[in-house]
């Protein structure tokens, strides 16, 4: 079994190629910086009328050829929700929904498959399938549904353009909906989802049919009805969010033990969050236009690693502060295996970044055949990285910074040793859980959570610090098989 990182995980709206609106084109950052939080709001009602407005094209649809053609079995597989509202009209169509309250129902003993599994003839009509999702999966954040019928095959999509803006797409490309699903098979295959064989039988059966023109017009044409009437928003009121006065937060040292702290500490990583994704859209819109010259390319892409890192950062400092208190929260941490192949070919790459920024040498050390882990994917993937930023940001400039990966047991051993004596930099702590680099600015999580976090993982943290070198970091990991 092969299970990937969020980071390698695709989204569904990724299986559509770049787009080239107009309103990305004619964008000029001097005339929209002052409007720049309604714009973003603006884009983001557009993309939510157009999703309704295509279900309910899609449901008139599905009824009219519900009446007019044979009897014969589609599917219809949607997220987070079931979306077609007259799903007991269509006799015909089996539902399946992707949900991470479907997890709590999967039983896989030892990722064991049952013994016998469902056929499609078992299955009664309009069934609606609860399909098990990751609450760290990407398309969790997405609504989506796609279609298979006899006479045609549909993807619709409301997520993320490539420049985290939100965006409606559809389509009735046979090529585009086969990658959909194959898509959606992985996450299931990953999960050990047992009736997986009911879902492919209905869709060999369909296939992706090439739909009649006329049938796409009709849809289009649905679609654009069901349109509401776009709010004119009064873009000359709005104020600059990068010129706004921005207050400091005073320290707060409570234990965060109640839930007010945490509330406190969720508004203020995203208030923190905020302003980070207006830059990172802001520059990767920069990064579109044509006329971007090699330097200038450069500091974008480096402004753009820096808020997504610091993004995550407040993203993992969050949900470190949530598991302190209630270590079953809302997102429970999924243990699952993980092919670890996959996890170092995406994470070596930004640890790269992450050296040579800092001008601190980068050396990794991997066996040729590695093993899988148990462990939660993007939670994992948070943590290893906020290890390479500790090291990274804690050396002096030319330093070297050693990663060796290993196997010691029935556990993955990886030992992150720095070179070179790290400079005299102060900590002061922040409450229970954060740490404070006044030279730098730095915020960071504390030893005791960061160990706590690894133990929460099924691991263990060793820290050992050498007078004159450096400190040594060992992670252990329990391992895993994939079949």
């Amino acid at each position: 079994m092969k299970t990937m990182l969020k980071g390698s995980l695709p989204k569904l709206s990724d299986i559509f190629p770049p787009t080239d609106h107009q309103d990305r084109e004619t964008f000029t950052p001097n005339a929209f910086y002052p409007n720049l939080s309604e714009w973003l709001k603006r884009s983001q009602l557009k993309a939510e009328s157009e999703w309704f407005a295509a279900i309910a094209a899609l449901e008139n649809i599905l009824l009219q050829n519900q009446n007019n053609a044979a009897a014969g079995r589609g599917l219809i597989l949607s997220g987070p929700t079931a979306l077609v509202r007259e799903s007991k009209a269509l006799t015909g169509f089996e539902f399946g929904v992707f949900t991470v309250k479907a997890l709590k129902h999967l039983q896989w003993p030892g990722f064991q498959l049952p013994s016998q599994e469902k056929s499609a003839a078992d299955v009664s009509p309009t069934e609606i399938h609860e399909l098990p999702l990751l609450p760290t999966d990407p398309i969790a954040n997405e609504r989506f549904c796609l279609v298979f019928s006899e006479s045609f095959a549909l993807l619709l999509v409301l997520g993320e353009d490539q420049w985290g803006l939100s965006s409606f797409q559809f389509s009735f490309d046979p090529v585009l909906t086969q990658q959909a699903w194959q898509q959606l098979r992985q996450r299931l295959v990953n999960l050990r989802y047992p009736q997986i064989g009911t879902l492919e039988a209905i869709i060999e059966a369909n296939g992706s049919p090439s739909p009649d023109y006329r049938l796409v017009s009709q849809f289009s044409r649905q679609l654009l009805q069901n349109l509401p009437n776009q709010p004119n928003l009064d873009l000359k009121k709005t104020k600059s969010p990068i010129n706004a006065e921005i207050t400091p937060p005073k320290e707060d040292n409570s234990n965060l033990e109640s839930g007010c702290d945490l509330e406190l500490l969720r508004a203020l990583t995203h208030e923190i969050r905020t302003p980070l994704t207006t830059i990172r859209t802001i520059t990767r819109l920069l990064l579109k236009r044509a006329k971007v010259t090699e330097d200038v390319q450069k500091y974008l892409e480096t402004i753009d690693l820096e808020c997504s890192e610091q993004i995550q950062r407040m993203e993992l400092i969050f949900r470190a502060a949530e598991l302190g208190i209630n270590p079953l929260g809302d997102k429970p941490i999924q243990l699952i295996p993980i092919a670890l192949e996959k996890v170092f070919q995406d994470s070596i790459p930004r640890w790269q970044k992450q050296a040579k920024r800092r001008n601190v040498n980068l050396e990794v050390n991997v066996p040729k055949k590695l093993p899988s882990v148990i462990s939660d994917p993007n939670l994992l993937d948070q943590m290893l990285n906020g290890v390479v930023e500790k090291c990274t940001r804690s050396m002096a400039s030319g330093g070297l910074l050693q990663v060796h990966i290993s196997t010691a047991g029935n556990q993955l051993k990886m030992q992150f040793q720095t070179q070179v004596k790290s400079p005299n930099l102060t900590l002061k702590a922040l409450g229970k859980v954060l740490m404070f680099q006044p030279e730098t600015g730095s915020l960071s999580l504390n030893m005791k959570v960061t160990k706590n976090l690894f133990q929460a993982l099924g691991g263990k943290l060793i820290v050992r610090e050498k007078p004159e070198e450096g400190e040594i970091l060992t992670i252990f990991l329990p391992l895993g098989r994939i079949k």
